[in-house]
């Protein structure tokens, strides 16, 4: 059955080179009751013409043409407009399984949920993709193993893409000007749900692209991890306390993720290290003691006790083990 509606939101910022085949594999949907919703978030390159160029050949496509406002602000607008029953997200520059759509349809109804997931697999720079999960496994999560799940960072939640009901984003939008604006909102929409269904099928082509950061100004919007993080604690531990634990060690990641990119950039501002560290610091005992802790961030803190250096070199021996 294909009665209801389906929206798909796809942001679009200066992909010319990603957009065809992002937009296709969406036209694609072996799910075909879609209003297809393309935010031109104020490109500059082909991207906005190719937007209109995709409307006049398939009439479920819109097109929304605006001033740059980043990437919430691009969500929001189409949140602002569309009229489907349910809603999901995708990204300009990554693309979709054939059933992408169909499959967590599918999944909402089976187990009578709001929310739905299935995992993303990444396409690495030279095109080749990540390895396919073994074994299909739908997990259903309560509330609080959701949150405990996200505190931890553990696959169950990471790496997921959503399909919502429609009604979770009453009164509820994107922060603009962060950009953790995935991180921000994802507490949110999980206080409205009892439940939630997460596959690791792998659906969802999740593109890694070369950035600027190495050897770059360190960007100071990047501490918003921490801040988002602290507000993402501060709320479920109003709701359960019982995870502190958890929210420690979602802490610890925050500041050790931040300080990896702070060490990433041209110049270490020791300012901003200190600070960084001293964020931290309250947290580190509890995740040290946490038997549920992940090893990155216990081998994170012990590291960082002999030094920049020594951090950083461990860090490079961590990725290449357990990365590669």
């Amino acid at each position: 059955m294909e009665n209801e509606l389906i929206s798909i939101i796809v942001p679009v910022y200066n992909v010319e080179q990603y957009l065809d085949e992002c937009v296709n594999s969406i036209i694609k949907q072996t799910y075909t009751n879609l209003e297809i919703i393309l935010i031109d978030d104020g490109s500059t390159d082909a991207s906005g013409k190719m937007c209109d160029e995709y409307a006049e050949k398939d009439k479920r496509i819109k097109v929304v043409h605006k001033e740059n406002g980043g990437l919430s602000s691009a969500r929001n607008a189409g949140l602002d407009i569309c009229t489907g029953e349910y809603i999901s997200f995708i990204d300009s520059d990554d693309y979709v399984d054939p059933d992408f759509i169909r499959y967590m349809y599918n999944l909402l109804k089976k187990y009578n949920v709001s929310v739905s997931g299935c995992k993303w697999r990444f396409v690495f720079f030279n095109g080749n993709l990540e390895a396919q999960e073994k074994a299909l496994v739908e997990n259903m999560e309560p509330q609080k193993d959701f949150y405990k799940n996200l505190l931890y960072g553990r696959r169950a939640v990471g790496q997921t893409v959503y399909l919502f009901k429609r009604d979770i984003f009453d009164n509820l939008r994107y922060s603009e000007g962060i950009i953790f604006e995935d991180s921000d909102l994802v507490y949110k929409i999980f206080a409205k749900c009892n439940n939630v269904v997460i596959s690791n099928n792998q659906l969802y082509y999740y593109r890694l692209r070369q950035n600027s950061i190495t050897n770059s100004i360190f960007d100071r919007k990047k501490l918003g991890l921490i801040d988002v993080s602290k507000k993402m604690c501060d709320f479920i531990l109003s709701s359960f306390p019982e995870l502190e634990m958890a929210a420690a060690s979602k802490m610890v990641w925050a500041c050790y993720s931040t300080l990896n990119q702070l060490y990433k950039s041209k110049a270490v501002e020791k300012n901003i290290e200190k600070m960084i560290l001293d964020k931290a610091r309250p947290y580190e005992t509890t995740v040290l003691c946490d038997k549920e802790a992940s090893t990155r961030e216990k081998l994170g803190i012990i590291a960082r006790k002999f030094g920049r250096r020594f951090y950083m070199l461990s860090w490079n021996v961590y990725m290449k083990i357990f990365k590669s």
